[in-house]
């Protein structure tokens, strides 16, 4: 299957699911227990990608520092701060690209 660009999917959710790797859950629940597995199909490029910008916003960008800071107080993993921020990231990349791609002169809609 060949891989389109992001502002071919028809919705965000459509767009997020190749980035899914290790970023969105599955529903993994019996009985009464309720529980979430990780999603480990995806786009292994696109998943490494927003995991080095997330590495180094985590790192550099001041208002992603507070906001580790905050999730660490809050008592959450250090990966699962990184995973909601790959998530943030990537629907902030999908809102990018189809924001270009409406605006972009000449663009086919075929």
């Amino acid at each position: 299957m060949a891989k389109r660009p992001l502002f071919h999917f028809p919705s965000r959710q459509a767009s997020t699911a190749p980035t899914s790797q290790n970023v969105t859950y599955q529903l993994a629940s019996s009985g009464n227990s309720t529980h979430h597995r990780l999603n480990r199909g995806g786009d292994r490029r696109l998943n490494r990608a927003l995991n080095g910008i997330a590495m180094v916003r985590m790192a550099h960008h001041p208002q992603t520092h507070a906001y580790t800071d905050r999730r660490r107080a809050e008592g959450t993993t250090d990966r699962e701060t990184r995973r909601s921020l790959k998530r943030y990231l990537a629907r902030r990349l999908y809102r990018h690209l189809t924001n270009a791609a409406a605006t972009a002169p000449g663009v086919d809609e075929t």
